[in-house]
């Protein structure tokens, strides 16, 4: 690439940094702000910190949620968001200050990366149009600002990612981006579950629109992304062979049923703070855009003029892809309506999505790309109009709830940071453990102690006690049992199991005086998991260093 070309692909990157800012002002200034999620996230954040500082790495058990008692959503929801975060507290920034910054990243770096996607199809002025778009979609500032859904934010960010270095490796054949499509997809699955298997069947669909139109390079485009899911092991595998242990497996926390939006909302709905309810009488808005609306009229318009015209094959390729995009838009539009819920019964998977205008979020990428196809079909008047209606439509949805921040003693006075499960359903709770929300006063009980002393615990350890028995007999700890505890007495690790009360952790000790030491360890299924991450991990690296040189002079060229 040429000097002025890096010029003004940088000078694209800042504006739209730049633009990020200017949409987002309301997160630029002190304090933190009201959301339905976005104060479990502050506690998740400070936990993550917690447990990063004591050496528990990957983090899966928050040794100070549940009031104390442990709770392992780390294991099982979407962790990379409250790593990223996490590590900005441990440089010094507040637990609010971090989420705004990855938050604001994260936006950037969707947009960007969406800019470079559609860059690989169109020119620049037409991609950019789309990239916008992407940002001033009603979705984006739902789960930013309404919802605080950061982890969907973060996930977002990394399938863009993904489509971007697909469409490198396929359409402009640079297989340096290989490493780029298995990072992106290592990103994306532990970065919001859900998002993850919304995009899974549109990243699946558009790698067979590439393969079909592009042909050279879908295979290795297969394995590097088997790679990247290899790569996220030490999540997704825990998560699913030890989801046995927690009431996630016997239950989903919504029932998607009562979330069903209308043609209506979808259309247009009143822009609102409140909640997602049973019925069209919803506290917040479920509407593709009306900008959105407008291009996706106007593309089907095009469409059907286009097939009555003669183009060149790149043209005519390029027009293939945008009707793949229109699949891919109304493949969102029909997923989170009524009409669809035969198959959401068939195939039981999509219930795990809970909401289903979470589909929202495939409708608003593709119709990013439509918007780019129409502008470099029509030229600059067609820019013109999309971004000057984008930013008309949404200048009333860029606020918080309150129009601001509140400081963070406003929550503390009112007790809402206190660390219970951080989800709405107490998904992760232990099957075994019987009681949620009031807090123990005791650390270790039994009726056989004749004397506890609570030990200064060593790093790493979540207790250290002394435990005098008058004889031997059962004793509890005071955390919900999992096998991701370990209990140490005198030296030996011991056997535990929940106790019938409550599900804590139970040991039997011998009569006379016990050192007693509880410590969080990694399962042979987590060791495994981690295993498998670092190899894929490794196999990338290798890969990129025996093709460096290759890369090296290909951008010589």
């Amino acid at each position: 690439m040429k000097t002025k070309d890096i010029r003004i692909e940088v000078g694209i990157a800042v504006g739209l940094l730049l633009l990020v800012l200017i949409v987002f002002k309301a997160l630029l200034q002190p304090g933190f702000y009201e959301s339905h999620d976005g104060l479990f996230h502050l506690i998740r954040v400070e936990a993550m910190a917690h447990e990063l500082s004591l050496g528990q790495f990957p983090v899966r058990m928050a040794d100070e949620l549940a009031y104390g008692r442990g709770y392992p959503v780390f294991n099982y929801a979407y962790p990379l968001f409250h790593y990223f975060t996490a590590g900005l507290v441990l440089l010094g920034l507040t637990a609010q200050d971090a989420i705004k910054v990855v938050v604001l990243l994260c936006s950037w770096l969707s947009v960007w990366a969406g800019y470079k996607w559609m860059r690989c199809f169109f020119e620049k002025k037409a991609a950019l149009t789309g990239a916008v778009l992407l940002l001033l979609v009603p979705y984006r500032f739902l789960i930013t600002l309404v919802i605080g859904s950061f982890g969907t934010i973060l996930a977002w960010a990394m399938a863009m990612v993904v489509l971007w270095a697909m469409s490198e490796v396929m359409v402009k054949q640079k297989e340096k981006y290989l490493g780029l499509v298995s990072l992106g997809v290592a990103g994306l699955i532990p970065a919001h579950n859900v998002t993850a298997l919304i995009f899974a069947p549109v990243i699946a669909i558009y790698g067979l629109a590439l393969a079909r139109w592009y042909k050279k390079g879908w295979f290795k485009l297969i394995i590097f992304g088997l790679l990247g899911v290899v790569m996220a092991a030490w999540f997704w595998l825990p998560a699913i062979a030890e989801m046995d242990w927690v009431a996630l497996s016997n239950h989903n926390a919504v029932d998607y049923q009562q979330h069903w939006p209308t043609l209506r909302q979808v259309i247009y709905s009143r822009w609102g703070y409140g909640y997602s309810e049973s019925g069209d009488d919803d506290g917040m808005s479920f509407m593709l855009g009306i900008t959105q609306w407008v291009v996706f009229g106007l593309s089907v318009i095009a469409l059907l003029v286009t097939f009555f015209r003669k183009e060149q094959n790149k043209e005519k390729t390029k027009t293939k892809m945008a009707l793949v995009s229109g699949g891919v838009v109304l493949l969102g539009l029909y997923l989170m309506l009524p009409v669809s819920e035969w198959l959401w019964q068939k195939v039981s998977i999509l219930a795990q999505i809970q909401f289903p205008w979470r589909w929202l979020i495939v409708s608003a990428v593709g119709v990013s790309f439509l918007a780019a196809w129409l502008v470099e079909k029509s030229g600059w008047w067609m820019m013109v109009l999309l971004l000057l209606l984008a930013g008309v439509s949404n200048r009333n949805i860029t606020r918080t709830l309150t129009g601001g921040m509140q400081p963070l003693s406003k929550w503390e006075q009112e007790a809402r940071l206190q660390p219970g499960s951080t989800d709405i359903a107490w998904e992760a709770l232990p099957k075994t453990a019987s009681q949620q929300n009031w807090q123990v006063d005791w650390q270790i009980r039994g009726e056989g102690i004749a004397k506890l002393e609570t030990k200064e615990v060593r790093h790493g350890e979540r207790g250290r006690w002394s435990v005098e028995m008058e004889n031997e007999g059962k004793v509890e700890i005071s955390k919900y049992y999992l096998p991701l505890w370990q209990v140490e007495v005198n030296g030996e690790v011991v056997e535990s199991k929940p106790s019938e009360d409550g599900g804590y952790i139970e040991i039997e000790l011998p009569s006379g005086v016990n050192e007693v030491v509880l410590t969080i360890r990694q399962t042979n299924i987590e060791k495994g998991a981690n295993i498998m991450s670092v190899i894929g991990g490794a196999v990338i690296i290798f890969w990129l260093l025996m093709n460096s040189f290759k890369f090296k002079n290909d951008g010589k060229r």
